[in-house]
């Protein structure tokens, strides 16, 4: 542990990992609690083991890495005053901000007629573990069109799939969009065509169809 972490005394415990954390069952939930509190009070990272609260975790790491990197920040420059004054102050804020907008976030599927706000959103559950908002966007239509029901229980299921497959969650998704999958199982992998299946990390829709586009025509992709 570095020596300003043995300073720290507190950090901004944010109403998203709460909420996250109800998604997890209790072997994960500890294990996802745990690895924030170590990370924020030492500084260093520590991978969780379990499928679950290791998505959960990646899909809160750019706010608990904000708020080291502003500590870290902080320290440094006033090692002897209060290191939320200065540059360090307006990173803090722009954590806020983030968080403020994840909990202004509104409900983007129909899962009822007038639904409370504390009802149970697969839009913002996905969003929590780190989907991108367009992809959850896109397969929420497609869950719509098939008439999928969103429930914890859909929910919990599809991200056991996922953990299963070895791949990240946006890159199953991308999959399930273009297969109008409502839902996923890792052995549907094995019926897609090796281009179907392959992914490549920041491609986009776009580039992905003239990539295969081109092996078509120059013959490096029999499919």
């Amino acid at each position: 542990m570095s020596d300003i972490f043995e300073e720290r005394t507190a950090f901004n415990f944010y109403k998203s990992y709460y909420k996250t954390s109800l998604l997890l069952d209790a072997e994960n939930r500890a294990e996802f609690l745990d690895c924030i509190l170590h990370y924020q009070f030492t500084g260093e990272l520590k991978e969780p083991k379990l499928p679950f609260s290791s998505l959960a975790f990646n899909g809160q790491i750019h706010s608990l890495q904000k708020q080291v990197n502003g500590y870290t920040k902080g320290k440094e420059t006033y090692p002897n005053g209060n290191p939320t004054k200065g540059k360090d102050k307006g990173s803090h804020k722009e954590v806020q901000d983030k968080e403020k907008e994840k909990e202004e976030v509104q409900v983007k599927e129909k899962e009822g007629n007038d639904i409370p706000p504390t009802a149970f959103s697969m839009y913002r559950s996905l969003l929590d573990l780190g989907a991108e908002k367009q992809l959850i966007n896109d397969w929420l239509k497609v869950r719509k069109t098939k008439k999928a029901t969103n429930t914890k229980t859909a929910l919990y299921g599809f991200i056991s799939q996922v953990e299963k497959s070895n791949k990240d969650l946006n890159s199953i998704l991308k999959i399930c969009i273009e297969n109008s999958w409502s839902g996923f199982k890792v052995s549907w992998l094995e019926n897609l065509p090796k281009s179907e299946s392959k992914i490549i990390p920041g491609e986009t829709h776009e580039e992905k169809i003239r990539r295969e586009y081109v092996e078509r025509m120059t013959g490096k992709n029999k499919y």
